[in-house]
């Protein structure tokens, strides 16, 4: 079984970014989300991933694992510090993510502008006023599915956990619109805090958005 070494990506080079991108397209396929993000225009699916990760490594902590012997990435995740949120600032947004959206046609821009108030507003109210605020955050856990089950995932989520045990005590918390995974979150010690129905569009059914925590005082919160 391959072994992997985890490491933090600060500048992306426009090969990891390739690397990584391939890597979020193949796993993310499924995700009603993504399916959502470009509508009928596919084709820009590679700009919004690429802007993510940009995004990641310049505003939080971008990790990747990579093979141990042959150095490719084969998976990676996004992880923010209190007060410090996914896309929740004009320096990330210009990393990519406006020229991606300059590009969505008129549908697609109202879904966004629409879309994403709502999320936002479920996080908080499942998990309470200003609570992701003062919490660290995860994003974008993504594994190459040739390297699936074999511990790549938990070994990135550990990471991330070893980032906010270094700093502070607290919570880490992430979103996940899968119905695949709930059962290994929870066996990673990650407390469902509830889910909520958010409606699809353009032929994409409407998505279940679960709030996941791991409280690190040795208590969780609901």
């Amino acid at each position: 079984m391959p072994r992997f070494i985890i490491r933090r990506i600060t500048d992306p080079t426009e090969s990891e970014l390739d690397l990584l991108e391939r890597i979020y397209h193949v796993s993310g396929k499924d995700d009603p989300i993504n399916k959502l993000a470009c509508g009928a225009q596919p084709y820009l699916l590679p700009e919004y991933y690429r802007a993510l990760c940009r995004a990641g490594a310049a505003a939080g902590h971008l990790l990747v694992a990579c093979h141990e012997y042959e150095h490719n990435i084969v998976g990676g995740v996004m992880c923010f510090g209190p007060g410090r949120g996914f896309m929740n600032d004009p320096y990330q947004r210009s990393l990519g993510f406006d020229e991606f959206v300059d590009k969505l046609n008129p549908e697609i821009l109202e879904w966004w502008l629409d879309f994403l108030p709502q999320y936002v507003a479920v996080t908080s109210a499942i998990a309470g006023p200003g609570v992701k605020r003062t919490s660290w955050t995860l994003n974008g856990l993504a594994v190459d599915p040739n390297f699936r089950g074999r511990g790549a995932g938990r070994m990135l989520v550990e990471a991330a956990e070893a980032l906010q045990a270094r700093q502070d005590e607290g919570r880490l918390m992430f979103e996940s619109t899968s119905n695949k995974h709930t059962e290994l979150y929870k066996y990673w010690g990650y407390e469902l805090l509830g889910q909520q129905v958010l409606p699809g569009r353009a032929g994409v059914d409407k998505m279940v958005l679960k709030v996941f925590s791991k409280d690190f005082n040795g208590s969780s919160e609901s």
